[in-house]
């Protein structure tokens, strides 16, 4: 047992010896520079920088390990680490490869610098750094790119313009630096200009879908700044008490949104194409003697390119019990025309005695010629239960302002069926009147679960809204509902909008 013990001990030593003097036994060197580029080759950085430290300890001061090394950080974006190793490797030999790649790497040094001083949100520092390195056409593509970007973020559109302008004529391919440059004209204030150079790209890039978004973008603008101009010019009128004058301005501007409206896409509604924040109230009595039926109701819309956005506040009273919801509609463009539509809306009120605790709706439509058909799905889930409709939409829209829509209203759960008409006529910019009738099975309104119980159901509603101002509008409503051995309704409303 003693022999082995001793056997396993000199065993050991031996071992320990042999390791230590391979420790001081220098690598190989070409062996190692040959693995160094395999792994490199391979894209395994932290094992070939493994190697390297290495060779740099059995090699201190070598030009060759030093490049390698500054080499590889360059690769890893590691600037700062590539910087010192290039230095070294260049103060024993030169080489004119690796004092290309010292100049980018200090580029990139400079560029990171730029970055860090427009994040701490001192731009002008940034803005000089970036426009000395374009003009020195060092990495001309990054540094007039980020120079473009950044002048046009300052709010400099005509100087971001130039710099895109150069980087265009030197990069014509790139659609991204073609797309930049039309959106810095835009900015300049020259929409006009910029919509044609985009008319002018190739179909290919005009159909993708930031070229859209851009031409929406130039289109809403252009509307912005017509308008303010008007508003401006009508506001002169009237603080120099020209009267007669202002009147004929307002009856041009009349004329001019007629023919906007004609041109406008008909599957978006008067309503959401422009901004606007709407106050309604309403109030109903029925023939059963309940408490006055009240409504309270805000509603923001704000349009975007592609996008139309409406959130929406409510209280309502009825029953003699009151509930708050709250909620919004989103209408997208699916089609480059923008005759293709999707609305989505949420609704949701988590406490209600009446209402639906939450409401989900969504519409399809698609537009041909001067009709337009929908189909749009929606579910109520109520304190006790849930219910989906099926609502399909036929709208045909029809000269001088006049439009028609059939929507039918199919309850899944129970089967029961309404038919609502309308008929709108916006004859001028500044009226607009509806008028909708309902018959069926089921009430004009669904706020209630007992909207959906089967009762054979007629009504009426007539609604309009007058221009005040090309700025403000207001209007009223007027509805009658008559459920058969359940109640009669009668009621109405008053509603301001704010246009902009």
């Amino acid at each position: 047992m003693r022999s082995y013990f001793l056997t396993a001990c000199l065993g050991a030593m031996l071992i320990v010896c042999v390791a230590s003097h391979a420790a001081e036994v220098p690598l190989d060197y070409e062996q190692a520079i040959a693995q160094v580029r395999q792994l490199s080759g391979e894209g395994r950085y932290a094992e070939a920088e493994m190697v390297l430290r290495q060779l740099e300890q059995h090699y201190p001061n070598n030009p060759e390990v030093a490049a390698f090394i500054g080499r590889l950080a360059a690769w890893q974006k590691q600037y700062d680490a590539a910087f010192v190793y290039l230095r070294c490797s260049l103060a024993q030999r030169h080489d004119h490869e690796l004092s290309r790649l010292l100049e980018r790497v200090e580029t990139f040094m400079q560029l990171e610098q730029a970055t860090s001083w427009e994040r701490a949100g001192e731009t002008s520092r940034a803005l000089v750094v970036l426009e000395q390195l374009c003009c020195q056409g060092r990495e001309p593509y990054e540094s007039c790119r980020r120079l473009g970007l950044l002048q046009l973020k300052s709010g400099e559109a005509d100087a971001a313009y130039r710099t895109f302008s150069r980087l265009r004529s030197q990069y014509a391919d790139d659609s991204d630096l073609v797309l930049m440059s039309i959106r810095s004209l835009g900015a300049s204030g020259r929409q006009a200009d910029a919509l044609e150079q985009l008319r002018k790209l190739p179909a290919d890039w005009q159909r993708r879908s930031d070229s859209v978004a851009l031409r929406d973008e130039l289109v809403l603008a252009m509307e912005r700044m017509r308008r303010q101009k008007q508003q401006q010019e009508l506001e002169q009128l009237l603080l120099a008490g020209d009267l007669n004058g202002a009147r004929s301005f307002f009856e041009s501007l009349a004329q001019q949104e007629q023919v906007d409206l004609e041109l406008a896409e008909p599957a978006l509604p008067y309503r959401l194409r422009q901004h606007n924040v709407r106050l309604g109230m309403l109030f109903a009595d029925d023939s059963r003697g309940m408490p006055l039926e009240k409504q309270l109701d805000l509603a923001l819309t704000y349009r975007m390119p592609g996008l139309t956005t409406v959130l929406q506040g409510g209280w309502v009273s009825r029953y003699g019990e009151h509930d708050a919801q709250l909620g919004g509609e989103l209408y997208i463009n699916l089609s480059e025309d923008r005759r293709r539509t999707l609305m989505v809306a949420g609704f949701f009120a988590p406490s209600a005695s009446f209402l639906p605790h939450y409401a989900l709706k969504a519409e399809l439509g698609q537009a041909v010629g001067s009709w337009e058909l929908a189909l749009g799905g929606t579910r109520l889930a109520f304190a006790d239960e849930a219910v989906h409709l099926v609502t399909p939409r036929l709208s045909w829209y029809l000269p001088n302002g006049w439009s028609l829509a059939e929507q039918l209203h199919v309850v899944v759960e129970n089967g029961t069926v309404s038919s609502h008409t309308s008929v709108m006529w916006q004859p001028t910019y500044r009226v607009s009147s509806k008028l909708g009738v309902t018959i069926g099975e089921t009430g004009e309104r669904l706020g209630d679960a007992r909207d959906l119980e089967r009762f054979f159901t007629i009504g009426g509603r007539v609604e309009s809204e007058y221009r005040v101002t090309p700025l403000v509008s207001m209007g009223a409503e007027l509805f009658y509902e008559n459920r058969e051995h359940l109640y009669e309704k009668t009621g109405g409303g008053l509603f301001i909008r704010r246009w902009w």
